[in-house]
């Protein structure tokens, strides 16, 4: 085993694992792209990549040298070990050319992994801004950091979004 009994419990605790042909998707922690974090045993105690964790389990083995975790379904944050193969550097990259997965600079929005918010949220979020509902209010009810909502309402986040449906800018003045 190439894993502890430890780890493997507080792995597939982090995946909500559906049926074999559907994707498990990555619960926890991510790193940017969408792609699934989780710390090793100690003494170690760095990252490993999640998806990469169920090919290696589903191998039995660490993955080869110079070896890539390829998935079948273009979805980072799947763990389905059905949905994962073993390739190279090159096959890796084809991959991604072939099916226009290749992005130039930060994704954003809805299509950035580790977005919680929805493109069908903002609207929402922007009306609750403009009736006076407070960060903290807001965040609440999307489950998301009062940190989150500041980022809407200051426009330095989902900017696209917030320019197509024309919202300015609305600073939260908090009253003592």
């Amino acid at each position: 085993m190439i894993y502890s009994e430890k780890f493997l419990n507080r792995f597939w605790n982090k995946i909500d694992i559906r049926n074999k042909s559907e994707c498990w998707i990555w619960k926890a922690s991510k790193y940017d792209f969408g792609y699934g974090q989780i710390k090793a045993d100690a003494p170690f105690r760095h990252n490993l990549i999640s998806h990469v964790v169920s090919l290696e389990i589903k191998l039995n083995r660490k993955l080869l040298p110079g070896m890539c975790c390829l998935h079948v379904c273009d979805n980072p944050s799947c763990c389905n070990p059905d949905h994962l193969y073993e390739g190279s550097v090159q096959q890796n990259s084809d991959d991604k050319m072939n099916r226009g997965r290749h992005k130039n600079g930060p994704t954003e929005g809805e299509d950035n992994g580790n977005a919680v918010l929805s493109n069908q949220d903002i609207p929402v979020i922007v009306n609750l801004i403009l009736t006076g509902h407070s960060n903290k209010e807001i965040a609440a009810m999307y489950n998301v950091t009062h940190s989150t909502i500041s980022l809407i309402r200051n426009k330095k986040k989902w900017i696209a979004l917030l320019d197509s449906i024309g919202f300015e800018a609305k600073p939260c003045f908090i009253r003592s």
